[in-house]
């Protein structure tokens, strides 16, 4: 069985894999969707950035802080302009920011305590439970079909395929 990680849509991956899982608005190709998960995006900084730089609470505080911003062509759905939008905010002109092209070095940076990250719960939990990282603001945004799992198109179905989408479907349930 083969699982790739990239960062390109997975149209534009070539190799062999069995299953593939990225963000529902990216281009999948020919492949066959399997089945989407939710997800919910919020701010997330470390403990220690709150210490040393205060914690915004409030969306109008964040023109205060450094944003950590996480780039890719194409772009991703949400990001910090359209989350803000989500709320009828815009980024201030002037506002701090540290850009990445990786979202789990952004996160990483978050870590360190570099500034405030717009934060996927999927892949940030283990980090709010851990300390590691709070969400200091109330305001999130849920979105019902954040990641789309597929198929390679024309394989035939295995067995071990099968129990590794049975065991995604139940590990990526409802948050």
């Amino acid at each position: 069985m083969k699982i790739a990680t990239l960062t390109r849509p997975l149209a534009e991956y070539h190799g062999y894999f069995d299953i593939a899982m990225q963000s529902s608005d990216r281009d999948h190709g020919q492949h066959g969707l399997l089945f989407t998960a939710s997800d919910e995006v919020f701010p997330i900084c470390s403990p220690a950035y709150v210490e040393r730089s205060g914690s915004p609470t409030r969306l109008e505080e964040l023109r205060h802080h450094t944003l950590l911003l996480h780039q890719t062509l194409p772009a991703y759905e949400l990001e910090w302009d359209t989350w803000l939008a989500r709320f009828g905010y815009t980024l201030p002109p002037r506002v701090r920011t540290l850009t990445f092209d990786s979202y789990s070095l952004m996160l990483q940076a978050a870590v360190a305590g570099y500034g405030v990250a717009m934060g996927w719960r999927r892949t940030a939990q283990s980090m709010l439970d851990n300390a590691m990282l709070v969400a200091p603001m109330q305001e999130s945004v849920f979105v019902p079909n954040a990641l789309s799992v597929y198929g390679r198109h024309g394989q035939a179905g295995r067995a071990d395929v099968k129990l590794l989408e049975n065991w995604l479907r139940e590990e990526l349930g409802d948050l």
